[in-house]
């Protein structure tokens, strides 16, 4: 799969920048996993850059991302991908509403049941 860019319409993980999420290229909804996280070669002084692979998922994978994405925003914080404030943030005595619940399935969603379709690093995510 041909990407130039990648547009990242919410993430899942973040540090530093989005780790795994769902995204959009050509036209295909996929979800993205980090698969090389940046490292600092002593050579150049500088920094790598992360890496990503593009996922296929499944009708019933994507539901239930979907469903526990909706549920985060109900519960915890409604932010994107560049909007991340403490504005975005539902007060913490609903966050319970959402962890309490996710903790206990959020090992139910497997990437090695999704076919890998291509990969991107971080310089071509599309800034929005």
């Amino acid at each position: 799969m041909k990407i130039d860019k990648v547009k990242i319409l919410w993430t899942d993980d973040r540090w530093d920048g989005p780790l795994s999420g769902l995204c959009m290229v050509n036209d295909s909804l996929l979800y993205f996993s980090v698969s090389e996280d940046r490292e600092f070669d002593q050579e150049t002084e500088e920094e790598t850059l992360r890496e990503f692979n593009l996922y296929l998922l499944t009708e019933k994978q994507f539901k239930w991302k979907l469903y526990w994405h909706n549920e985060f925003c109900k519960y915890v914080a409604d932010y994107d991908y560049k909007r991340r404030s403490e504005d975005c943030l539902k007060p913490y005595s609903e966050h319970n509403k959402f962890y309490d619940r996710y903790d206990k399935v959020k090992n139910e969603f497997k990437l090695s049941d999704s076919q890998i379709v291509g990969s991107f690093d971080e310089s071509q995510i599309e800034e929005s």
